[in-house]
């Protein structure tokens, strides 16, 4: 099928900056609540859940996804692929 393709688990998850995408929404004191509502109003149709999910691991992310967040954080999209740079 054109389109579609099977995301495979590298390090038992689904994706490998969840985790920065999280350090980054509690460093600006932000709900996964208020996360989906700035990203949605980047463009960005997601909820509370789908942010738990790519958070956790459990669901891999688009790289429009990671513009749209690093946006909706205002950040730069390395952060959310490589995480905050050390001081």
């Amino acid at each position: 099928n054109e389109g579609v393709f099977s995301l495979a688990k590298f390090n038992n998850a689904y994706n490998v900056c969840g985790k920065n995408l999280c350090k980054i929404r509690t460093i600006q004191n932000l709900s996964q609540a208020d996360l989906a509502r700035k990203a949605q109003l980047e463009g960005l149709n997601v909820d509370k859940k789908t942010i738990s999910l790519i958070e956790n691991g459990k669901r891999g992310f688009q790289d429009y996804e990671i513009l749209c967040f690093a946006r909706a954080l205002g950040v730069p999209a390395s952060y959310i692929l490589e995480g905050i740079p050390e001081a």
